[in-house]
C-alpha cells in the first residue's frame, strides 16, 4: 500500500512539474512575442519619421521655408524616432545647405541681372542634387543598402566584360 501511495505522489509531482514547465514556456513565449511587437512598432515609427524627413527634404518650398520646415521637424516630437545617425546627418546637411544658401544670397546681391539667372539655375540644380542625395541616404538608412550604386557598379562591370570579349573576338 505504501508503494501505491508513493507512486501516486510521484506521478502527481511529475504532473505538477510538467504543468509548471508548460506555464513557464507560455509566459516566456508571450514576453518574446511582446518584445517582437515593440521592436516592429519602433521600426514602423522610425520608418515613418525617415519618410517624413525625406518628404520635407525633397519639397519644392522656397529656399528659406525649406530650411525652416526641416529645422522645425528636427526639433519637434515627430522626429523622436529618427535614428541618431540620421538626425546627425540631417543636421549637418542642413547646416551645409544653410551656408550654401547664404553664399548664394550674397552672390545674388552683387551680380547683374544676367548673372542672376545663371546663379538661380545653379542653385536650382544644387537643390535638385541635394534632394536626390538626401533620398539615397535616407533609403540607405532604411534598408542598409545604397540604392542605385549596385546597379551602377553592375553596369560598369558589364561594360568592362563586353570590352574584354570584343578584344578577344577581334
Amino acid at each position: 500500500m505504501s508503494e501505491q501511495l508513493f507512486g501516486l505522489i510521484l506521478s502527481a509531482a511529475i504532473g505538477i512539474v510538467g504543468i509548471l514547465s508548460s506555464l513557464t514556456v507560455a509566459i516566456l513565449s508571450n514576453r518574446s512575442a511582446e518584445r517582437r511587437l515593440v521592436i516592429q512598432l519602433q521600426h514602423e515609427e522610425t520608418k515613418k519619421a525617415i519618410v517624413d524627413l525625406n518628404s520635407r527634404m525633397i519639397s519644392s518650398a522656397t529656399a528659406q521655408m525649406y530650411q525652416i520646415t526641416i529645422s522645425e521637424f528636427l526639433n519637434s516630437i515627430e522626429s523622436a524616432y529618427l535614428p541618431d545617425v540620421v538626425r546627425k546627418w540631417a543636421t549637418m546637411t542642413l547646416d551645409e545647405y544653410s551656408k550654401r544658401r547664404e553664399e548664394h544670397s550674397k552672390q545674388l546681391d552683387k551680380s547683374s541681372p544676367k548673372q542672376r539667372l545663371k546663379l538661380e539655375d545653379q542653385f536650382r540644380e544644387y537643390r535638385s542634387n541635394f534632394a536626390k542625395e538626401a533620398t539615397a541616404h535616407l533609403m540607405h538608412s532604411l534598408t542598409g543598402r545604397r540604392q542605385g550604386l549596385r546597379l551602377a557598379k553592375l553596369r560598369n562591370d558589364m561594360g568592362k566584360i563586353r570590352k574584354v570579349f570584343k578584344r578577344g573576338n577581334t
